[in-house]
């Protein structure tokens, strides 16, 4: 980790597993090692500790900090610059800046934890800069699969389960949690439109 420019103490509770980091440059990194740390954690809650600037670390890259969290169903955090001074939780100016991002994040990144992350995704996205990571079946049934637009430009996809994920993925319903988007079916998939960077929950669900 140090030859990337990271540092970082990871944090062993049972049930529960911890990572405490700070990256000097690039704060909300595209892959967050998200991968790895979704293998070692298993089904096991996931939260991230950010040690940072929060002056300089904006709503815009909190946001982003968020969006990143959200596709990889860990709980983000916030602690201070050096990990010891003027933490963040002792500032009413960030936290009270940061509310919105927090009651709209937060919900969603709890459901999806809750519904546990699963090693294969069963769907695919195209173009493939649209990266797919899925949580669940809960116990109605209800599958979450969260994405990632990877590049640095807005895209149009087709988010598609592999054959037999669903009976029939014309008769579900598919609903993008972050707009409240009911999404129709077509024989490419379910059609996503991602600003650049941008992460989305796509909830499928068996209709009535």
């Amino acid at each position: 980790m140090h030859g990337q420019r990271v540092r970082g103490l990871a944090f062993r509770t049972p049930g529960v597993a911890c990572w405490a980091g700070r990256r000097p440059g690039r704060h909300a990194s595209a892959r967050l090692r998200g991968a790895e740390r979704d293998r070692l954690a298993g089904r096991k809650p996931y939260l991230l500790l950010m040690n940072t600037d929060f002056e300089a670390f904006g709503p815009e890259l909190v946001e982003r900090y968020f969006q990143r969290s959200l596709f990889y169903g860990m709980y983000p955090s916030m602690f201070s610059r050096n990990a010891a001074e003027n933490p963040y939780w002792r500032n009413p100016a960030w936290y009270g800046r940061d509310r919105p991002l927090f009651r709209r994040y937060i919900p969603l990144i709890r459901r999806i934890a809750e519904a546990g992350w699963q090693p294969v995704t069963e769907a695919v996205c195209e173009p493939a800069a649209i990266l797919v990571e899925r949580f669940g079946p809960v116990a109605d049934g209800t599958v979450y699969y969260t994405l990632l637009n990877d590049g640095g430009t807005p895209v149009e996809g087709w988010l598609r389960p592999v054959a037999g994920a669903f009976p029939d993925p014309a008769r579900v319903i598919a609903t993008e949690f972050l707009s409240g988007e009911r999404l129709a079916w077509s024989g490419q998939g379910w059609r996503v439109v991602m600003g650049a960077g941008a992460s989305a929950v796509v909830g499928v669900e068996r209709a009535p």
